[in-house]
């Protein structure tokens, strides 16, 4: 995979929303599913917690924990399909985001992660397909995600002026975002186009931390500019 996949937002500090859970409890009276609802809701957001720092089998406690509490809920059948399609277990993952899909079928969220991983699966047209329906839809708040996941996908699958252009579409909602400058620098560079692959990558820089991966990438921009040079006699190299 060539860049990291934009999914979900910031995941909240456990503590907090068990204070919230608890100060709501003590506010009103609410009925036994509506708890088990609130619950299920704290263990997703543990799930994808512990996902994010790769203690799989806590976070898979966790989203089983959340069905357990409501069997329905469509992110902790989308988290499971995340958790088990980095374990490879394609066959759960791809029963949890069809679950999902099922439970919540127009949740914008929900496509662009299925997206994701069936670009992982290599299936990049049908990816491309739920990425874009993602992004498309007006009430999804980051489309700019489901745009850069789009392009990298595209990129993936060796089509780079089609990634060049769902990239840009990203950059027109969110200039900064890092996946998409990152991918960008990548694209133009396989399009043997290296002064705008240094521009991405110089843009990339302003909003992302410096890494032996982006010296390795900065250093192959430049090499591409040397080999791309006509030699000093004005013929060729």
């Amino acid at each position: 995979m060539s860049a990291g996949w934009c999914s979900r937002g910031t995941v909240w500090p456990a503590a907090g929303i068990l204070l919230a859970m608890l100060l709501a409890g003590c506010a009103t009276d609410r009925p036994f599913e509506s708890d088990r609802s609130a619950a299920a809701a704290y263990n997703v957001q543990l799930g994808y917690g512990y996902m994010s720092q790769g203690q799989y089998e806590r976070a898979l406690a966790k989203f089983k924990k959340a069905l357990e509490q409501s069997p329905r809920d469509a992110e902790a059948h989308a988290g499971l399909g995340q958790l088990y399609g980095r374990l490879q277990q394609d066959r759960q993952a791809r029963h949890h985001f069809e679950q999902a899909l099922s439970y919540s079928k127009d949740d914008p969220a929900i496509r662009n992660s299925f997206g994701a991983y069936l670009c992982t699966e290599g299936e990049f047209d049908t990816a491309e397909r739920y990425f874009l329906a993602a992004a498309r839809d007006p009430d999804y708040g980051t489309p700019a995600y489901a745009y850069a996941n789009a392009g990298i996908c595209a990129a993936d699958a060796g089509q780079p002026r089609q990634a060049e252009a769902l990239l840009r579409e990203a950059l027109q909602i969110d200039p900064l975002l890092p996946s998409a400058l990152w991918e960008m620098a990548k694209v133009h560079l396989t399009l043997d186009e290296p002064a705008v692959a240094e521009a991405y990558l110089r843009r990339y820089r302003s909003v992302a931390p410096d890494s032996a991966q982006v010296r390795e990438l900065a250093s192959d921009i430049a090499q591409a500019a040397i080999d791309a040079a006509p030699a000093e006699d004005g013929t060729e190299p």
